[in-house]
């Protein structure tokens, strides 16, 4: 990833992301992978365990993202900013599971720099 000079966002949601790669945490695993061009949005904390829920028929972060992508823009710009992302994932995954999960993200640049998703007329 640092040959790359776009931004990279990755989006992990696994009950324990760390795991899948022999690591014991979220924190774990970003520290290995996060470099100035890579943003990491996590569906929890270090140690949390990300929900999969009936309900929903998915993990409740992907969900959330999965339904902002679809037909959310906060600022109403018609973009999608890494800050809308990441704080309207937190809110919905917060709410849904009463805040027993709460979506986390690294970075080693600020979480702005322009839109990552533009829609189309």
């Amino acid at each position: 990833m640092n040959a790359i000079t776009a931004r990279t966002v990755l989006f992990l949601d696994a009950r324990h992301s760390g795991f899948a790669t022999g690591l014991t945490t979220n924190d774990e695993l970003v520290a290995r992978i996060l470099t100035p061009n890579v943003t990491v949005n996590s569906a929890s904390k270090g140690r949390q365990i990300s929900w999969e829920s009936d309900q929903l028929q998915a993990g409740v972060f992907s969900k959330a993202l999965l339904s902002m992508f679809e037909n959310y823009d906060a600022s109403g710009d018609g973009t999608l900013d890494p800050e809308e992302i990441f704080h309207t994932a937190r809110d919905r995954v917060n709410r849904f599971t009463k805040a027993s999960q709460t979506p986390w993200i690294s970075r080693n640049l600020p979480i702005s720099g322009g839109p990552l998703f533009f829609s189309l007329p």
